[in-house]
This record gives C-alpha cells, structure tokens and sequence, in this order.
C-alpha cells in the first residue's frame, strides 16, 4: 500500500430485498413474547366451531365468551370478503396491564391481552372481551380470504411469513385495520366508527387546512401530527362501501391479494372496480367526510390559547389541575421530549418537575403539592406478567416513592391530606374493584358493589370520604356512581346510558368530567348535591378535562398541533335529556345497521387441559438467503403457546464447496431456557499449498442455558440476558488428509453475558438521551488443548447539544492465547474501513455524533418515502497488540455517514445509509 492516508466510501445498501423480509419477520416476532408465561400456569382449551381458545385455568367463562362471539360472527356476519376461513387458537392473556390483541402468521395464531383501558374515549366501553372478538375476528377472515394468486405462491415457497409479507405488499395496512374497525362499528353497539375522539384527528387537521397527499397520510411525518393508517383506514373504507356497495372491498381485496395486476395491485384493483384512479378515490373520501362533519359540528372556538403550537413540533399537554400558586399542573409531552410532569404558567410557559416513570396509562391525579400515578414494573423474567404500581411525587421536593409493589392498581386518587389513596384494581378477566388504602399502601377496604361492572377514573369528593367512579356495564353503558367509603353505601349520581364519561376533576360540590354525547366529546358540569347536569363548553374536536375559574373554562383542546391549553367562556348549558351517544358517525349507510353482538347469551363450552408444549415442532416458515459465498435454506418453528423456537437449515457454500445442515432449539416454558446448536458440515477444503488441497468434514454442538431477565423501572428499560454453554467441535480428515493429519476434537465453554439499558425516548429522538449497551463474552478451552479468548464491549449514549442530538461513546477490548492450538471466531468491533485483523490484544473506543439533517416528508411512487435524513460524523481509534514482539499499531479512522429513515411500499420502515471513511493510518487493510 502507498504511505498516504486512504479513503474508504461505502454504500449500505447490499441485499435490501433480504432486508425487507428480515424487518418483517422482525415486526412478526416483536408481536410476541417468546416463553412469556411461568411454567407454573396450567393452560386450559375450550373448542367451537370457528375457535380454539386457550387459557390459564379459571378463566373459563372469559373462554366460553369469546367462542361464542367468534361462533356468532362466523355463522351470521361472514362471507363479506370471501367464504374461506380457517380456524385460529386464540391465546388469553389475563396478566398483563396493557390492552392490546393481535392475528398473526407465523404461526398463524390470535392473542388476547385482557387488561381493559382506563380511558374509554379510545377504544370504548364495552366489554373488552366483546370487542377484542370482534374487531380481531375480521383478521382472521381477512387472512383466511387473502391466500389467493400470488400470495399463496409466496406461502409455498416460503410458509406462514412469505404469505403475510405478500399481503402486507399488495394490502396496505389502512385495509387490514380499517375494515376491521368497520366490524366493530357495525357489529356492536360502540367502535370506533361511532367514537368522536376516533374522528377528532382528521377533523383537526382540516380545521386548521391542512392538505397532505396520500403518501404523508400513509407514511406520517416526525414533526407534524399526521393520523395514523387506522384513521385513514376506516375513512376510505366506509366511503367505498358507501359509495360503491358493500361488496366493493370483497373484490378489491381478493385481486390485490392475487396481486391482480401484479404492479401496484391495490391501485389497479380499486381502478378496476370503482372505475376511478386510486388518488381520485382517496380525495373522493377525504372530500366526503369534511363536507360531513363540517355540516354536523358546532362552530364553538377557544379564545384565548395557553400554550403554544409549532409547525415542527406536535406537543401534548394533558389533565390539567389548578394549582395553589395559580399555576396548572399538566403532564407535558411531545416528539420532542418524553412524559414530563411541568407547572404552566398563565402565560403558557412551563416548568419541568419530574419525568413520568414509564407507564401504559398516563393519567394522573393532583392534591396539595402531590402528584400520584401509577407506572409499570415488569416482571423480571416472565414477559406475560407485570404490574401496575401507584407512585407519588412531591411537586417542591420533587422526590418520588413507591406506594405499591407487584400490584395492579389504576387511577388512583388523593385525600387533600394526602394521607388516604383510593384506586382502582384490575385483575384482567377476573374483577375490578375499588379499593381504599392509607399513604403507605395499607389497604383499609377493598368494595365491588356490582361485580359485573368495570370502574375506572375514581376521584374523592370533597369531603374526603364520598369517592366518585365511573361505572361501566358489559354491554357499554356508563355513568357516575358515588361510593361511601365509611358506609360502603352506592348510588347513581349520573345512571347508566350509551355514553362515555372519564377524566373528572372536582372542584367543591360540583363534578366537571368530559362526556360523549350527541357525537361531541365535551366538557361538563355535575352538582354532587343536585344532580343537575350542564354543558360547560363543546369544541369540535374534543376537550379532555377541565375546571372554571373566574367564570372561564380551561381545559385540554385537542388540535392537530397536539393536546394545547386553553381558555374560554363557560356555557352551563342545563341538560334536561341526555343526547344521543354513541351513534355511527358520518356514515349513514352501514352494512348490518345497528347490530350489537354483545347481546347473545353467553354458551357454555366444556373444557380440557391443553399443554404448553402442544405443537412442539410446528414449521411454519421457510426462506432462503443468499449472502455470498453461502446459499442457505431455513425452516421456522414455533407452537401456539411460543414456549418452542425452532430452526433448521441447509448451507452450500461456493468458497469451500461444502455443504452443512443443522439445527437451533430453544425451548422458553422454564425460567431457565435450555437450548441446543448442532451443525454437520460435509466436504470443506483448505489450501495447504498451490498443489495440495485437503478435505474435512466437521461436526459442531452446542447446548447451553440462557436467563433472560427485566430489569426495568422507574424511568429506565433494563434487560439482561446471561447465557452459558458448552462447545464440541470435531474435525475429520478425508481424502489425502486422512493419513498424513490427526483429526481434531474441541471442547470449549462459553459464558456470556448482554446488558441494555435506556430512558424512554421521544419520536424525534434518533437515540434516547441516556442508554447503555455492554456485552461481555468468554471462551476456554476445557479439553486437553489450552485456549481462550475474552471480549469486552459496551456502547454509551448521552445527549448533544440540541434536543435531538446524541453523543455515543464505545469501548472495546479482546484478548486471546498465543497458542494457535485453536483460534475462536473473532467479533472485535474493528475501526470503519478497515479489514479487521485478529491479533491478542485490541483495545477500541470510538465517538459518534448523530443529528438530524432535515424532514423531507417526501416520497415518490409510493415505493419510497422519507421521513428523516440524519447525519453522523465519528471517530473510531484501535489499538493492537503483539505479545510475541511487544509492538502496537493503530488503526484510527474519521469519517461520516448519512442515514435515511425511510418507508419502502407505505408500510415497511428501511433504514438505509451511506459512509465515508478517512483512514487515518498507513497499514495495509
């Protein structure tokens, strides 16, 4: 090599088809838990016709709910986008404190997590069992229906996972969704479609004039609030029923699925069928709903707005509570800065109190310089079990401490003493009660005046005593009911009705709560000692908690810049009558009208133990990969119950002209998970001069144990993974090389050990503003032969000098024997740009700082779309040394990278980057 500095340039780019298929295999195993149950659960099964659900024992009512449900909607409401359907099992998840469910391929399988929402405005109130079913149930006959053409040419060539990355090609995502909220809209007396916060995020964006083109509404944007694909989804959805009959998605979807025309198969498929282009479809339905609300909503405004908005920026500010020093206390959030707890001042300015610990329910409760919330704590090892613990900060001293431990309590409220907690505990699928606890977490009295009901948002009055909850029943209706904490005497302050109510604030003897009614999320006023009811103020797109003071509203407004702050004339309109609540909205033509599935008698089905292992193998999956020189071929296994990965694969390699075949196993249904490696390779070759190659076969083994543990609390994520296993490596001469060289065997063990820690990070940050990464590895040898090599490496992550900027440091150091009796593969983190050399000691540390370049929000085709070009510039210095003659070289090297984050199809995220390397040393690489 010359003796002049050398210039490496590199394009990130290589096997971006690859890529894309290992993203959504990625996005497919992030939906599930891998060996997330304790061994400890005995998993029971009930069996219909259209389902098999599988649960923890003693949820068999839960169980029997859902099979009749998915019975009735299977019988009665199928066919509307095929006849096909095939039967799914559907997994319960009852201990967990999130609310979630998902249909999946790969393996084909249902999920249910069985934690209802606090917040009603969202999702609902109805009964979460019932609506899980529902809108799940359409996946299923959408995956059932949509293995056609194309897509089931995918599924032979590569299983489950090439036939859902065919569908996610040729059906967007909005479909999937969309259509699945259309279900739940019109086959129960609440969805989506009849929720005015659901239709709050478009309204707000046309109130304010904003147009985006169909690729931004597709693919989002990192600094404006764009609504997301179940929005979108359900909009252009109902319009085309409406407009063009209820079997128009029916056909749509089975050509699109068969990838009919093969390029751009929704587009052509929507031409074919509606007689329009795709873009004038969607400005078609766009056009229809804002001529539909703009003709139905109030014209109510704010007049005098708090806090601020910006164009680069969507920035939250919620539940806001009057404070003694006429400050509000509100819960700030932003893509720019995660949950943070601030005073707002009159003037709209804030002060930072405290970061929120990590939660999925974010509400909180104010009294007397205290804020009290509730925050997740996992478990440490199983996946599918955490909990929901009450915290309390100081506002002056800003110190936080733990109420509760390995509780599941929500909502929680304060005495203005402070000195009595009362929240509400969720124990999934089993009850929900009230319970009434002191400030060190005692439980003084637990009470489920109605076993049936769901509570949620609990709020003591102001004697300190009474306590007001909202009530829901199973079948959606809701209202106020008042609890004597010293009695244990209920009644109705508001009776039940097809409402939401949430979010109270109390203020003396009267109740402000926001309420759907008459297809408006408004704001209103209850007398505790009365009952009479007013109006205090409607906003088009919903206001979400509020209080008067001085004769003015102050409440959280919702608007495309995010949740601001404002301030307006109260109304308090008397409410004689309740209005209408939960009607279909902007859609007047529904498929079904007005069904409620949620009125079918439960049927009882019998159940049967069901084991955790059931499916041991279950290959669902295959693929091929090309990474040059190897040609591998991998087959996939999961069971239901995901307590079993499975891999088996074939390798042909150019290099060496070998062939391999082998086997991965781990299994995760203990809290220590066994797993197995083997792999048998035929015929490699190694040049031992230019006329003598000798041939071996090799046998590699490994079974080991790994402990997978959650660390997290607080405000940090925290895993660790230790992992422990023993190696044999035996090599056996062929050919000319079976006489002249000994063959080999090797028995080595290494220990491992991957430890992740990280804040919550905000949608504009490229990395969190404090994280750590370290891995520590060692291997010896533990046979006749002496050999071993320890790695140590660790990434750091801090802020830089603006909010979305990080400085990340990392460290590596390798050592190794000098004895050559067997050389361990090498993971050194080499300088960039270099070819990585393997010497007995190294010693790495690199800076890299990363920033944004800019939003661009730009895309063409709708093939590839931008949402952030980001730039890093670095530093990367190594050290080697030879022990046999002492000496050291450097390898250091500066150079810079552009990364664009962007969205291939709409849909899959792709990160792809370009590097300029400056090598900074003279030695050959």
């Amino acid at each position: 090599m010359k003796n002049k500095p050398a210039r490496n340039f590199g394009i990130r780019l290589a096997g971006v088809a690859l890529t894309l298929y290992c993203t959504f295999l990625s996005f497919i195993a992030a939906a599930q838990n891998f060996g997330g149950n304790p061994a400890s659960v005995k998993w029971r099964q009930v069996n219909s016709n259209s389902v098999k659900v599988v649960f923890p024992k003693g949820l068999d009512s839960i169980a029997s709910r859902v099979a009749t449900i998915t019975d009735l909607l299977h019988e009665k409401y199928s066919g509307t986008l095929g006849d096909k359907y095939k039967k799914i099992s559907i997994i319960l998840q009852p201990d967990v404190t999130f609310s979630n469910a998902y249909v999946m391929l790969g393996p084909y399988r249902s999920e249910y997590y069985m934690m209802a929402p606090q917040n009603p405005f969202e999702l609902g109130s109805m009964s979460w069992a019932d609506n899980l079913a529902v809108h799940e149930f359409r996946h299923v006959e959408q995956y059932s229906n949509f293995n056609v053409g194309l897509a089931k040419v995918f599924a032979v060539f590569a299983g489950e996972n090439g036939r859902a990355l065919a569908n996610a090609m040729a059906v967007p995502d909005w479909l999937f969704e969309g259509d699945a909220v259309w279900n739940e809209t019109v086959l129960s007396g609440q969805g989506r479609g009849r929720l005015p916060a659901f239709f709050s995020s478009y309204k707000s964006v046309l109130r304010e004039g904003r147009t985006y083109n169909y690729m931004k509404m597709r693919n989002g944007s990192l600094r404006q609030f764009v609504p997301n694909h179940y929005y979108l989804g359900y909009l252009l959805v109902s319009y085309g029923r409406q407009a063009y009959g209820d079997s128009i998605w029916k056909n749509i979807t089975h050509d699109a699925a068969s990838f009919k025309p093969l390029i751009y198969p929704l587009q052509g498929a929507l031409k074919k069928y509606t007689g329009i282009k795709y873009s004038t479809f969607v400005n078609n339905a766009m056009s229809d709903f804002r001529q539909k609300w703009e003709s139905s909503t109030n014209t109510e405004t704010v007049q005098q707005w708090i806090t601020p908005v910006s164009n680069k920026n969507v920035t939250d500010y919620r539940y806001p509570y009057p404070a003694e020093d006429g400050t509000m206390i509100v819960l700030k959030t932003s893509y720019r800065q995660i949950p943070t707890f601030v005073k707002v001042r009159p003037d709209g300015s804030d002060e930072k109190i405290a970061v929120k610990d990590i939660g999925y329910d974010d509400y909180f409760s104010y009294k007397n310089g205290r804020i009290i919330y509730t925050s997740l704590q996992p478990d440490i090892r199983w996946a599918n079990r955490d909990y929901s613990i009450i915290r309390l900060l100081d506002v002056n001293t800003k110190q936080v401490q733990s109420i509760t431990y390995h509780s599941r309590y929500f909502s929680p409220d304060l005495t203005t003493d402070c000195r009595k907690i009362v929240a509400v505990e969720n124990q999934p699928a089993r009850f929900t009660r009230l319970v009434l606890m002191d400030a060190e977490g005692k439980v003084q009295k637990s009470f489920t005046p109605d076993s049936s009901l769901y509570y949620s948002h609990p709020k003591f009055l102001a004697d300190d005593i009474n306590v007001v909850v909202a009530a829901r029943k199973p079948d959606g209706q809701m209202g106020w009911m008042i609890w004597g904490t010293t009695t244990n005497d209920i009644r109705w302050l508001l009776p039940p009705a097809h409402r939401l109510v949430g979010f109270p604030l109390v203020q003396g003897d009267t109740l402000f709560y926001t309420a759907t009614e008459g297809g408006n999320d408004g704001l209103y006023a209850q007398l505790i000692s009365t009952g009479n009811r007013f109006l205090v103020v409607n906003y088009p797109t919903g206001v979400y908690q509020g209080y008067v003071k001085s004769g003015k509203v102050i409440g959280s407004f919702f608007t495309a810049g995010g949740y601001r702050l404002g301030m307006t004339t109260a109304t308090m309109a008397p409410m004689l009558t309740a209005q209408a609540g939960l009607i279909p909205l902007y859609n007047k033509q529904m498929d079904g009208g007005d069904e409620n599935v949620s009125d079918v008698e439960t049927k009882i089905f019998p159940s049967k133990k069901y084991s955790r292992n059931h499916g041991f193998l279950n290959v669902h999956s295959w693929q091929p990969e090309l990474n040059e020189p190897d040609y591998t071929f991998r087959l996939y296994g999961n069971n239901v119950l995901n307590t079993t990965q499975t891999e088996l694969f074939y390798t042909y390699n150019t290099n060496e002209n070998s062939n391999a075949a082998g086997v991965n196993f781990v299994y995760g249904g203990w809290f220590l998970q066994p797993f197995l490696q083997g792999k048998q390779t035929w015929g490699r070759e190694v040049v031992y001069n230019q006329d003598t190659t000798f041939v071996y076969n090799e046998t590699d083994g490994a079974a080991g144990l790994q402990l997978p543990l959650n660390l997290s609390s607080g405000k940090h994520f925290s895993y660790l993974t230790l992992s422990s296993s023993i190696h044999i490596d035996n090599v056996n001469w062929t050919g000319i090389g079976k006489g002249l060289l000994r063959d080999l065997d090797y028995t080595y063990l290494q220990n491992r050990l991957v430890f992740s820690s990280q804040t919550q990070k905000a949608k504009q940050n490229i990395y969190p503003r404090f994280a750590q990464s370290l891995v520590a590895d060692y291997k010896n040898m533990v046979d006749s032969h002496s050999s071993w090599q320890m790695l140590l490496s660790g990434a750091f992550y801090f802020p830089g000098l603006a909010t979305n900027h990080s400085l990340v440091v990392t460290a590596a150091y390798q050592a190794r024997d000098t004895m050559r009796q067997y050389t361990f593969s090498n993971s050194f983190p080499f300088s960039r740009g270099y070819n990585s050399v393997n010497y007995p000691r190294m010693f790495k540390v690199g800076a890299n700082y990363h920033f944004p370049i800019c939003y661009p929000d730009w895309g063409f085709g709708n093939l590839l779309y931008f949402l952030r070009i980001r730039g890093n510039v670095f530093y990367d210095y190594t050290e080697v040394k030879s022990l046999r003659t002492g000496l050291t070289r450097p390898f250091s090297t500066v150079g810079s990278e552009v990364y664009f984050d962007s969205r291939i199809w709409n849909q899959l995220p792709v990160k792809v980057g370009v590097r300029f390397s400056y090598l900074l040393d003279k030695q050959a690489t």
